[in-house]
């Protein structure tokens, strides 16, 4: 049964950007701080409940992660508007996918055999093709509009780096303990 318990992130984050794009009205100032809103109230419960050890260096660079993360946040939410959910989903995660394994092999050391290397590098190989093939549109639709998608493309890589950083920082912590 605690198994079932890992599933509700994934089911979080995966009906997350649908939600957030179907609420028409807001802005993204009001979308990001919701969720931030969201992920800090969140965090404060668990806190309460698991009385997590931490000092100041693990405080800080928690909260440069978490502000890492929301430079991530805001380049989907902006791509959400522009170019759409089906679109964006599929190259901020790829990039994800792509960019943690890398800051693993080039500043962590992981993976370190040749062999290693070599698989990893060809499985992220695959992601490029992977996500090339799933971003493209269709001519003549709104999301479609070259400029607004390349603008679009060029803020959602770049933030997305957000999300990476976000994910290096607690690894980089722990290697420093």
């Amino acid at each position: 049964m605690s198994y079932l318990f890992l599933f509700i992130p994934a089911i979080g984050w995966g009906l997350m950007p649908m939600f957030v794009a179907g609420v028409k009205k807001s802005s993204i100032y009001h979308q990001i701080l919701g969720t931030v809103l969201g992920a800090f109230i969140f965090g404060a419960i668990v806190t309460l409940i698991k009385h997590p050890a931490f000092n100041a260096t693990t405080f800080i660079l928690a909260m440069l992660a978490g502000a890492a993360w929301v430079i991530g946040q805001v380049g989907q939410y902006y791509s959400y508007s522009k170019v759409g959910v089906s679109e964006t989903m599929p190259i901020s995660t790829g990039l994800q996918l792509i960019g943690v394994p890398l800051v693993g092999v080039l500043i962590f050391g992981e993976w370190a055999s040749t062999q290693a290397k070599i698989f990893v590098f060809l499985g992220i190989l695959a992601l490029i093709i992977g996500v090339a093939c799933t971003s493209l549109t269709d001519k003549g639709t709104a999301e479609g509009n070259k400029q607004n998608q390349t603008t679009t493309m060029i803020v959602l890589v770049l933030t997305t780096l957000g999300y990476i950083t976000s994910s290096s920082i607690p690894k980089a912590l722990k290697a420093t303990a």
